[in-house]
């Protein structure tokens, strides 16, 4: 897939690691690893894209704020030029907002920290990126 995407011109990735930490990102579906992630992100710059945006999600299930700080140092340390960080959004169609409607605990949903925690660790995200060029929220 990567010289096809190269052959067609592509010069810029996100990868929407959402946490580093592994469990985290199982909590929510995301079938990576950090191992994973730091092994594409050296494939890509292999094969000559320098470009590469990291996503991170503040506020997912099981997140503290030590697990937190451990995913913006290692989109930090990771070397790459752009983050994008975002706060969860719960959309009342989805798996885990129905149950985070219903008080429920399928999901990971009653693991979900309180939004003034999320938008806690939003903050923190963005000041702690303002080194990587072009950080965005």
């Amino acid at each position: 897939m990567l010289d096809v995407l190269l052959r067609c011109g592509v010069n810029r990735l996100s990868l929407g690691v959402q946490s580093w930490v592994d469990s985290e990102a199982a909590a929510v579906g995301r079938l990576h690893t950090r191992a994973r992630v730091l092994e594409d992100i050296t494939g890509l710059r292999a094969a000559g894209i320098q470009n590469i945006n990291v996503d991170l999600i503040a506020g997912l299930p099981h997140q503290t704020t030590e697990s937190w700080a451990y995913s913006v140092s290692e989109t930090i340390d990771c070397g790459v030029p752009h983050a994008s960080i975002y706060m969860l959004e719960v959309d009342e169609d989805s798996r885990l907002g129905r149950e985070l409607m219903a008080g429920g605990t399928k999901y990971h949903a009653h693991f979900v920290p309180k939004e003034d925690l999320s938008a806690d660790f939003l903050c923190r995200g963005v000041r702690a990126v303002r080194g990587i060029r072009d950080s965005a929220v």
